[in-house]
């Protein structure tokens, strides 16, 4: 909360970016840890995360095996580029290496050859402009792969994950201290039951055995 607040200049625009994503989380094979992480450089770079391009950019990662290092490995790339205004070689091969068939998008992006893209990014010509439409492509290419990730195990496990944070969240940021003090309130009244409990049974247990004792002890006066 304290990096999106810092990212988008203010508390209130920092909550609702932070819901967004939250939102945005239960529908992808990503927990919001690394979907914030998306989001804040994506930000820092100068693209804005709509919801078109972090769909993007998680699509092409939940079909390369939905790992955050992919996640994050494309997320740098394309803001690199975009902070260079140009796509180019390192940043080409950042894709590449991560599995982002680039020269494939561009080109049905495009229009154009693989030669003619590889010989307009040594120009510096791969612009802006391109890189949008490459971002678009990769969500048009893999439309789909988030829902897909998201019924295997790694995909419930993610939201299992994401339900428990969200949960803590919800506490932490509960300013009437209401929820947690309804908590402890009633855990401390079930552990003095539970303690109430074991307490009358123990001391039954001891009654009876020393009765049992003085019994015994009863019977072999009278039988002497």
């Amino acid at each position: 909360r304290t990096s999106l607040t810092s990212v988008t200049g203010s508390a209130e625009r920092g909550k609702d970016a932070f819901k967004f994503i939250q939102d945005f989380a239960v529908n992808t094979p990503f927990e919001v840890d690394a979907l914030t992480k998306a989001f804040i450089s994506l930000k820092n770079f100068g693209i804005q995360p709509t919801t078109e391009v972090m769909r993007a950019i998680t699509n092409q990662a939940s079909k390369l095996g939905a790992s955050s290092d992919t996640l994050a490995g494309i997320t740098l790339a394309l803001g690199q580029a975009w902070a260079k205004g140009k796509l180019q070689g390192e940043e080409i091969l950042q894709l590449v290496e991560r599995g982002v068939p680039v020269w494939d998008l561009l080109s049905s992006a495009t229009g154009k050859t693989t030669a003619e893209l590889q010989n307009m990014s040594t120009k510096g010509q791969l612009t802006r402009d391109v890189i949008s439409k490459l971002i678009a492509e990769m969500d048009k290419m893999a439309s789909g792969s988030s829902e897909r990730a998201m019924n295997t195990l790694s995909g419930a496990i993610s939201n299992l994950s994401d339900s428990w944070k969200m949960f803590e969240d919800t506490l932490m940021q509960d300013k009437s201290e209401g929820i947690i003090k309804s908590i402890v309130l009633n855990l401390t009244s079930s552990l003095n039951g539970l303690s109430a409990l074991i307490d009358d049974n123990l001391s039954g247990q001891i009654t009876r055995l020393e009765t049992k004792i003085q019994d015994r002890k009863s019977t072999r006066l009278n039988s002497s």
